[in-house]
């Protein structure tokens, strides 16, 4: 899989949890449940499974979306937010060498 179907997985993993969002799956187990005729027992079993399975494939997704990610930016060369913000100051340093030698 190349790191472009990683990348489009990721994104249309997101954008179906964005879509769908917690409280409409919530409201499709209801839906379903007030269907089928679930007594309120195994109604609200049944919406509390739904809501946790979805929490688990949510939190699956982010830990998928994280990974793709940072597999991306290492095959591609990208410094991260860390090493950006050493280089930064490792920078900065040398600016303020640089000037203070061109003030003496």
């Amino acid at each position: 899989m190349s790191i472009n179907d990683n990348l489009k997985n990721a994104f249309y993993a997101s954008l179906g949890f964005a879509l769908k969002g917690k409280e409409k799956i919530e409201e499709a187990a209801k839906d379903f449940a007030e269907k089928n005729k679930l007594n309120a027992e195994d109604g609200a079993k049944f919406i509390k499974d739904v809501s946790s399975n979805f929490e688990e494939k949510r939190s699956d997704a982010e830990e998928f979306i994280k990974g793709a990610v940072g597999k991306a930016v290492n095959e591609l060369g990208l410094v991260n937010r860390k090493e950006y913000d050493d280089l930064k100051s490792k920078y900065e340093e040398l600016k303020s060498k640089v000037d203070n030698g061109k003030n003496n």
